[in-house]
């Protein structure tokens, strides 16, 4: 039986990316939320990959981190291509399965370690 490969979401990338952006930024997730319109703990499951953002949010998340929106998204393009050349899956929306899902939750921390790492190999 084939081994299944870790898996994540480009929901979550984004997520990851937007949270390493604002703790380079200095800001609390309630000081982003609140410049964004959403409560600390929906900015909490935006940065965890639970939650999507409108275009708008995005905008204005993007504005208060400095960056623009599209740079923003090459950026985790850059992250989505790192995974896949590491042999994980980026899929566009949740995976619906409850193995894949337990495989995004185990994957989690690794995902987050080499996020971290290509982020700050940019440097």
């Amino acid at each position: 039986m084939a081994q299944a490969r870790p898996a994540t979401t480009f929901r979550a990338l984004l997520g990851q990316v937007l949270q390493a952006r604002r703790e380079r930024a200095g800001l609390s997730q309630h000081d982003l939320a609140d410049q964004v319109g959403l409560t600390q703990s929906a900015w909490s499951r935006v940065e965890r990959g639970h939650n999507a953002i409108s275009v708008e949010q995005l905008r204005r998340a993007c504005r208060a981190l400095g960056t623009e929106s599209d740079a923003l998204l090459q950026e985790t393009d850059h992250v989505a291509e790192s995974l896949r050349d590491q042999g994980i899956r980026v899929e566009e929306q949740d995976p619906r399965s409850p193995l894949a899902n337990g495989l995004v939750l185990i994957g989690f921390a690794a995902l987050a370690t080499a996020v971290v790492a290509a982020l700050f190999s940019e440097e």
